[in-house]
This record gives C-alpha cells, sequence and structure tokens, in this order.
C-alpha cells in the first residue's frame, strides 16, 4: 500500500469492535481487515474492495490478493500513482512504469476506478462498480532510462548521467521559458514546494532567485505545505519539484495550491 489513511484510528476501532485482531500499528492494516468484514458478508473480492474504499479517506494504491480467490488481483487507487502493465507473459500492477521495462503497453486507472487481473486478461470498474472500457498507451521508454548499463549501481550511473541530464534540462522552449520568468517577477510571492534531493535542489534555486532576479521565494516540504496553504492565493506563484512528478505530498500541495486560486 502507497499513501496515507487519514482515518484508520476511527476503522481500527470499528474493526476491533468485531472482532479483528491487529498486529501493527500501521495506516496500511487498516485495508485488509476492512476488505476481509465484506468478504465474510459474501462479496466478491472485487466487489470488497470496492466497498473498503468507499470508507477510506486519504491517499491510496494497493494491490489485493485473497486465498479465496487466488486467481485474482484487484488494484484502486486515489491520489497516488497506478499503472497496469501489459505483456506477453501476463500482466502486472505498479506504482511506475519504469518497473516493467518490457512492456510498453499500459494502463492508468484513474481515481476510484478498480482493475480486476487474472489469467483471462482484466477487467475495469468505475467508482460504482459499473464495468468501463479504457484505453492502452503504448509507451516510448528509452531503454537506457530503466537499464544500469554498464553499470553496477543505478545511484552511479545516474552520478555518471548528471552532465548529460543537466543539459537535457537547460533545454527548454525559450517562449514558455521567458513567460515562466515574467510570472515569478511578477507574483506577490514564490513558494517553491519539495522533498527529498528535490528540496535541496529548490534550495538552490532559492537562492539563485535571490542572487539573480533579486526576488525572495521560500520553500516549503512538501509534507508541511497543507499547513501554509491557506496563505496562497492568486496572487502567489507555486513551483512544485519532483523527480518522479508522482510524489503524493507534492501532488497534494498543488492540488490545494489549485484550489486557492
Amino acid at each position: 500500500h502507497n499513501g496515507i489513511i487519514e482515518n484508520y484510528q476511527e476503522l481500527r476501532q470499528i474493526l476491533k469492535g468485531k472482532g479483528h485482531i491487529f498486529t501493527s500499528e500501521t495506516d496500511t492494516e487498516v485495508i485488509p481487515h476492512l476488505i476481509e468484514d465484506y468478504l465474510k458478508e459474501g462479496s466478491t473480492l472485487e466487489k470488497a474492495v470496492l466497498m473498503a474504499t468507499q470508507r477510506l479517506k486519504g491517499s491510496y494504491a494497493f494491490v489485493v490478493i485473497s486465498t479465496r480467490e487466488p486467481e485474482k488481483m484487484v488494484a484502486t487507487r486515489k491520489d497516488n500513482p497506478l499503472v497496469i502493465g501489459i505483456g506477453d507473459k501476463g500482466s502486472f500492477a505498479t506504482s511506475d512504469i519504469l518497473s516493467f521495462p518490457d512492456y510498453n503497453k499500459v494502463i492508468f486507472p484513474e481515481d476510484n476506478e478498480i482493475a480486476i487481473l487474472d489469467s483471462k486478461g482484466m477487467v475495469f470498474l468505475n467508482s460504482t462498480g459499473r464495468e468501463i472500457k479504457k484505453e492502452m498507451t503504448t509507451l516510448n521508454l528509452e531503454e537506457q532510462t530503466s537499464d544500469k548499463g554498464n553499470y553496477k549501481y543505478f545511484m552511479l550511473k545516474e552520478i555518471m548521467e548528471e552532465p548529460q541530464a543537466i543539459r537535457t534540462a537547460i533545454m527548454q522552449d525559450k517562449g514558455q521559458f521567458t513567460q515562466l520568468a515574467m510570472d515569478i517577477l511578477r507574483a506577490r510571492q514564490v513558494v517553491i514546494t519539495a522533498c527529498g534531493t528535490s528540496r535541496y535542489a529548490a534550495l538552490v534555486g532559492r537562492y539563485l532567485f535571490s542572487e539573480v532576479a533579486k526576488k525572495f521565494c521560500d520553500v516549503v516540504m512538501a509534507s508541511e505545505f497543507q499547513y501554509f496553504s491557506e496563505s496562497i492565493d492568486k496572487n502567489t506563484l507555486v513551483i512544485a519539484v519532483s523527480q518522479s512528478g508522482e510524489t503524493a505530498d507534492v501532488t497534494e500541495g498543488v492540488k490545494r495550491a489549485r484550489a486557492n486560486g
């Protein structure tokens, strides 16, 4: 399970009252217990997953396998990445397309949709349980992005590729680049939000903004952005930095910023 179940304590107490025994303090454990509750009522695995997600508050992406229907996998998501890969050897569920470089056909489920995978193929349901058709996307991934090449470790590969990565990063559309620069200068306040190493890059950017553009900006840890979101308005420019583009805290910050104008 990827994500954060915000109401897991409440659900945990309800399930404990029904006799469920928990072996950890994690929010993830609430999900299988909740699904088990619906399975005991006679629901199919996909229906149990669908009903369980309707009681979850927060963000999540997870895959479920049950001993009652071992030939089936059920996957779903909300505000966290989920990708279904399609290949000659079967179908796969993952959070990142780089997990299966040999399979260039994928399907991206939307929030609250259910993916059912088995030996016969796959079926998708919407948030009401109705079957829907999903279009496959053909990826054009360069092999070297997901392969170590001649390097022993991915980290070493990334270090050695930094010169090329920098050259690629500065090859920007001049018109769009100028527009972004003008937006930064016009904004009443500029806020950069990021996590991990992306945050360190953002801190360097903050110093450059001050030195080159004479523009003060602040860097806010993405996990704490929600506590500052009320001060964001239409005169604020929020720059979100993420290596993958899918970091949950960063994407949530962007949604809050957009909601505030």
